[in-house]
């Protein structure tokens, strides 16, 4: 007998998966899932936040990968996320609360839906990111990578596009790095010219440290332009149409790991 994969919401943010009968049988995803979830039911929901939106999935598991998907794609955009590692805190979002409670399907359990489930059930996956990163070998760009080669976190490098208002050009545009994070869990930031005095002729943490403003340079020609002159290493001073750009680009930069800082 054809099964599907279903959700059951339980009290204080906890979950449960099960099998019921259904006309087609589920994917092999779901029960990949399904054997994380036996195993870890935290990490399970991790597991399911990396994956791509392309699987079927029943609406009731489909609700659960809409929310782990959304607390996903606010990890990437994370600053400092290689520095920070394991104690990262990823806030919640109240919009994003209301429109999943909005928008829930009918699934068993659904009288324990609440605000404090959400905000729960995202602190959990929270601590599983935080186990699984800690236990990791690797960079945490790799991790994203080990889990969803097409999600890409957030690197170190930022772009700031402010008014000129004491210039002839209207606009300034500077790429700046964070260096290091304080006890109080502040990032420290830099012009991006200071890593050429940091790395020195480290060719090797250099491409590191811009493994993003590359990323982004495949797809944009300014980024591409202004890393092949080198000009990214110092402050630019932008026309209107060149600003134009950058603000059309924000997305792309965002998507590619780069945290963009715009008035």
């Amino acid at each position: 007998m054809p099964k599907e994969l279903i959700a059951i919401i339980e009290p204080h943010g906890a979950y449960a998966l099960d099998w019921q009968e259904a006309e087609t049988e589920a994917p092999k995803i779901c029960h990949d899932v399904y054997k994380r979830y036996e195993r870890d039911p935290r990490g399970a929901l991790l597991f399911l936040g990396f994956l791509s939106s392309e699987f079927l999935f029943s609406s009731s598991v489909l609700f659960l990968k809409n929310l782990t998907s959304a607390f996903v794609r606010s990890l990437a955009r994370t600053p400092d996320l290689e520095l920070l590692r394991e104690t990262v805190t990823v806030a919640g979002d109240e919009k994003l609360t209301q429109t999943l409670l909005e928008t829930a399907p009918f699934m068993p359990g659904d009288e324990h839906l609440t605000e404090d489930w959400i905000r729960v059930a995202w602190r959990n996956m929270n601590e599983a990111y935080a186990r699984a990163i800690g236990s990791f070998k690797g960079k945490v760009s790799e991790y994203f990578s080990s889990q969803n080669a097409e999600i890409h976190c957030a690197g170190r490098v930022y772009f700031h596009l402010v008014e000129n208002k004491s210039d002839d050009a209207p606009f300034a545009f500077l790429a700046t790095y964070s260096t290091h994070v304080s006890e109080t869990g502040k990032s420290k930031h830099v012009p991006l010219k200071h890593a050429l005095i940091e790395f020195g002729n480290d060719g090797k943490k250099m491409l590191e440290l811009l493994v993003t403003v590359h990323t982004a340079s495949e797809k944009s020609e300014f980024v591409a332009a202004i890393l092949e002159s080198r000009e990214i290493f110092y402050p630019l001073k932008l026309t209107a149409a060149e600003a134009y750009t950058v603000l059309s680009e924000i997305p792309l930069y965002e998507e590619s790991g780069i945290l963009c800082r715009i008035p």
